[in-house]
């Protein structure tokens, strides 16, 4: 019997190693899931496009913009009080008294002077209730000790007009006519053809003591506008230093978001991203955050919108009271955002988001 060398191991082995190699570049291309690639809509802007040929806009399309609204009633009643006893629309008349008084005057500048500081307070009070209507906060826990609270809050059109009656005020600024005032006030805003939302991200711990160093990453291109259509909008403009790395233990962080009004859908036609009749809240998700590298849980921001009924009633009336005088001095834009804490100082908040809008504190 020969006992030359068998060449069946050999090619057994060769089999083995092509069938793992085989096998494990199967396996590697079965376990490669591609990440969803989310659909982008291109903006529209509706007046500019009603005779472009091949778009087709909806019945709503071209009154979309949301800052184009006629100016708020409690906004003008806040104003015309400081010069009136009563919210009206012109100053009252001066009825001479048959025999002179010299204190008169006095008297008037004295009640003048009472009113202002009056509405003022009404002005401030309807200013923080504005900022918490439009503000939703996600919190994250970080560790035993500390949490970062991440707020949204919407510029509404009612905020807006909130934001500059404080600044006439507080400035005692000559304006003739408030309506047009406002109208000018959210011209500002509907020209951009965008919905404003700020973003401030703080940390805080709940001890009390400073905040341990953890990294914050957001990819705000991916907060996703999601309306009651399924549809999934991405800001078309943000600050850019929302989505640096974020040490959280310098302190707070904000910017500023851009959401199209309307985009061109797959069918061509230009829709209304918050149409009022079937979006009754602000909702706004990503799944991109990561905290120290690890992926977060997604976050979702949730703003009450446009009611199912309108009544007509405001939610919240003004109160014209004199305020506290350490009040008085609290009511002012202020350029740095409050510190962490675990309940929102919402008038320490409103402060800031005046100054910030203005940037009359720089």
């Amino acid at each position: 019997m020969s006992r030359g060398f068998s060449k069946q191991p050999y090619y057994q082995g060769i089999f083995r190693w092509c069938l793992n190699a085989v096998l494990i570049t199967g396996v590697a291309a079965c376990g490669f899931i591609p990440t969803e690639v989310k659909q982008v809509f291109p903006a529209c802007t509706p007046e500019a496009m009603v005779n472009t040929p091949g778009i087709v806009t909806t019945p709503t399309a071209t009154s979309i913009n949301v800052y184009r609204i006629p100016p708020n009633p409690l906004i003008v009643d806040l104003f015309q009080y400081a010069a009136t006893p009563t919210p009206t629309a012109t100053f009252l008349p001066f009825t001479p008294s048959p025999i002179p008084d010299i204190n008169q005057p006095i008297m008037m500048a004295t009640q003048q002077a009472q009113r202002m500081i009056e509405s003022k307070h009404g002005a401030f009070e309807r200013l923080i209730y504005e900022v918490e209507r439009w503000t939703n906060i996600q919190k994250i826990k970080l560790d035993d000790t500390s949490e970062v609270h991440i707020m949204v809050t919407f510029i509404s059109p009612e905020l807006v007009q909130a934001v500059r009656l404080n600044n006439i005020l507080a400035r005692n600024e000559g304006v003739a006519n408030i309506r047009t005032e406002m109208e000018r006030a959210l011209t500002q805003f509907s020209n951009r053809e965008e919905m404003i939302f700020m973003v401030n991200i703080s940390a805080v711990n709940i001890n009390g003591g400073s905040v341990p160093p953890h990294r914050l990453e957001i990819s705000v291109g991916d907060m996703i506008l999601m309306n009651a259509e399924n549809l999934e909008v991405q800001p078309r403009h943000e600050d850019q230093n929302l989505d640096q790395p974020i040490d959280l233990s310098l302190g707070s962080v904000f910017g500023y978001l851009y959401y199209p009004m309307a985009v061109i859908k797959s069918d061509q036609a230009c829709t209304q991203v918050l149409d009022p009749i079937y979006n009754t809240k602000i909702v706004i998700q990503t799944d991109t955050l990561k905290i120290d590298s690890a992926i977060s849980d997604p976050l979702t921001w949730t703003i009450p919108y446009k009611p199912l009924l309108e009544t007509g009633m405001p939610i919240s009336t003004p109160t014209f009271i004199a305020p506290e005088p350490a009040q008085i001095d609290r009511m002012q834009p202020s350029k740095d955002p409050p510190p962490g804490s675990l309940q929102p100082n919402w008038e320490a908040f409103a402060r800031f988001l005046w100054g910030q809008i203005t940037l009359e504190i720089y």
